[in-house]
């Protein structure tokens, strides 16, 4: 790592700040990172509400409030003070949560932790040694546009249907509840007005926070939020052991980690460009070791909050617009936050009262989360270069995608799956997952053999007469 003079931060990586200072600035990225550890848990409640044996209780909702937190905070407070050392933010995987609502759907809850366990264990392993770990080259090939611009598009337009409009209107088959409608509603105009209006700051940056709080407060109003549960809940957090189970079945194990390893290729894709775009804001420079080490800390902790019922957590962008609103950069103001985010997770009732929180609210919240991750990427497609290679790679992967998406959503698919191998319904049940794998597929094919020989023909010497 090397460092130089043009920095952009008013305080930088290393600087010094009071204790106040590191708590205040702290709390704000708590608030924002927070947002991931509680809606998590609500996206698989309102995915396997109707599901029966697969369905999450209260008891299991609240825990997994805290566990989400602690994990979040603990691989922040590794990266910031330990390994990465910069002042980056931890939070739990979309990609990955997709994924896993697929799996668990298959094989269930225990198999689903075991691949997680081994997906991680083999994320962690590709890192080592730091100086020349591999798991960078196997990230850079899902890292192309074309490959992960299709990928994060069809995430949003997987989700939006089947699990924030289903936890908007839910429950599944009974009359649509205009209540409910209008706290989806609220949670999800309110980030959006936000947006437009509000250029900066605090109300900007927040603005997903704020429609959540702003929905509760009116549930709470007109009695639609039932906190009976949190009078009589536990007040600490105690850590269990695989919450949700721990089943090893090597055939559907086996499955399940490659499938969970792809989504940790994909967010070490999107961590490392956040680790290089922080440096950057202070005049750093990262090499491949320091760059591996982040990666470890996120693989590693990853697996180990796992065993504790947390989800894979990746460096979140979001925190970068803070640190370059504020021009605070100090890595011990993450340090602040990840303690916070820790104290939080111990505190059983928090997750309790998020437990008590009517799905609509989520729903409208998820949308609004999704709506951007569909922007993300788009914008990502905008920017590859639009030739005949790239435009047939990405219109047949969305082409799969999207209608694999009307093929779930018809109706047609249930009695089909159900007679096919799990695997094949993992699938085919996950448009997004299927119509990344076509595009990487041919990318692999047609793209990169190309840039490989190219780089080739650059790197050989010269023949001499």
């Amino acid at each position: 790592m090397t460092e130089s003079s043009s920095s952009v931060l008013h305080v930088r990586i290393e600087g010094k700040l009071s204790f106040w200072e590191n708590f205040v600035y702290g709390l704000q990225h708590m608030f924002l990172i927070g947002m991931s550890a509680v809606v998590t848990p609500m996206i698989f409640f309102g995915a396997f509400a109707q599901a029966g044996p697969l369905a999450l209780t209260f008891d299991q909702v609240a825990y997994l409030v805290g566990a989400m937190l602690i994990g979040a905070g603990l691989v922040t407070l590794t990266q910031s003070a330990i390994l990465l050392r910069l002042p980056i933010a931890q939070g739990q995987n979309i990609i990955i949560i997709v994924l896993m609502i697929s799996t668990v759907y298959a094989y269930g809850w225990g198999v689903t932790f075991a691949g997680l366990l081994f997906a991680g264990i083999l994320a962690t392993l590709c890192t080592l040694p730091f100086s020349k770990g591999i798991i960078g080259w196997l990230a850079k090939s899902i890292t192309p546009a074309p490959v992960y611009g299709t990928l994060i598009l069809l995430i949003g337009l997987t989700m939006a249907p089947q699990v924030a409009f289903g936890a908007m209107i839910m429950p599944a088959g009974a009359p649509i509840d205009g209540v409910n409608v209008v706290l989806a509603l609220i949670s999800f105009l309110i980030p959006l007005l936000l947006m437009f209006f509000v250029k900066k700051g605090f109300f900007r940056n927040s603005a997903v926070l704020i429609g959540l709080i702003v929905a509760v407060i009116v549930a709470v109003i007109i009695g639609r939020v039932d906190f009976s549960g949190v009078a009589t809940a536990q007040w600490i957090t105690i850590p269990r052991v695989f919450p949700l189970g721990f089943t090893f079945d090597l055939g559907p194990v086996v499955i399940t980690t490659l499938l969970l390893f792809v989504g940790y290729l994909a967010a070490i894709a999107e961590a490392v460009g956040v680790y290089h775009v922080t440096a950057e804001m202070d005049g750093q420079k990262l090499d491949k070791t320091r760059v591996n080490k982040g990666i470890f800390g996120e693989s590693f902790g990853s697996t180990i909050t796992g065993i504790f019922g947390s989800v894979p957590t990746t460096s979140y962008a979001q925190n970068l617009g803070l640190i370059a609103m504020t021009g605070v950069g100090a890595r011990s103001v993450m340090t602040f936050c990840a303690i916070l985010l820790i104290i939080l997770g111990f505190v059983y009732k928090l997750g309790a009262i998020a437990a008590a929180i009517p799905m609509a609210i989520y729903g409208g919240t998820l949308l609004s989360v999704l709506a951007m991750l569909i922007a993300v990427g788009i914008s990502s497609l905008a920017k590859m270069n639009w030739n005949d290679t790239n435009m047939a790679i990405v219109g047949t992967g969305c082409a799969v995608g999207v209608g694999a998406i009307f093929w779930n959503l018809s109706g047609a698919a249930a009695g089909t799956l159900q007679g096919l191998h799990p695997i094949w319904q993992i699938f085919l049940g996950n448009p997004a997952l299927l119509g990344f794998l076509v595009a990487w597929i041919l990318h692999s094919i047609f793209v990169l053999p190309k840039k490989t020989a190219v780089v080739s023909e650059v790197s050989a010497p010269a023949k001499t007469a």
